[in-house]
């Protein structure tokens, strides 16, 4: 048996914020002191803090974003995992529901069954196909009503 390669952890949403934050006042401060001086050994000084500063920011918004992507990912497999649950797409009048009920909320872009994943949660009204259509949605391509 194989053992699984896990991803290197990413460290918590407060640890990056403290980096992130660190990183900033590094920032300030090097270009505070730089500011402050016409003498280019404590400008060469305060550039070395500076840019210290900028790649902590700079490593806080990589791994803020590696996170967030994990974060999705998970999403995404449960949702496809939930998918598949679903009862077979294909209806027994050659594949359109032409008068049964479909759902949808005024800002989606397309309708769905009642049961599916991507409307579970949400204020959707129910209507028949012809009027979503009437409405420019399109049809799901999970629920694939």
């Amino acid at each position: 048996m194989r053992a699984e390669r896990r991803p290197p952890p990413v460290p918590g949403r407060a640890g990056l914020l403290a980096l992130g934050v660190s990183g900033a006042l590094l920032v300030g401060v090097g270009w505070y002191q730089a500011a402050g001086t016409v003498e280019f050994g404590h400008q060469v000084r305060s550039g070395v803090l500076s840019t210290a500063g900028l790649a902590a920011v700079s490593l806080t918004v990589a791994l803020w974003t590696l996170g967030t992507r994990r974060t999705l990912e998970r999403r995404v497999a449960a949702l496809l995992r939930s998918a598949d649950a679903l009862p077979s797409p294909a209806p027994a009048d050659g594949g359109r529901l032409s008068g049964a009920v479909l759902v949808a909320t005024a800002s989606m872009g397309r309708y769905h069954r009642p049961h599916c994943p991507l409307a579970t949660d949400k204020p959707v009204r129910a209507a028949v196909r012809s009027a979503h259509e009437a409405a420019g949605r399109r049809p799901c391509g999970v629920c694939r009503p």
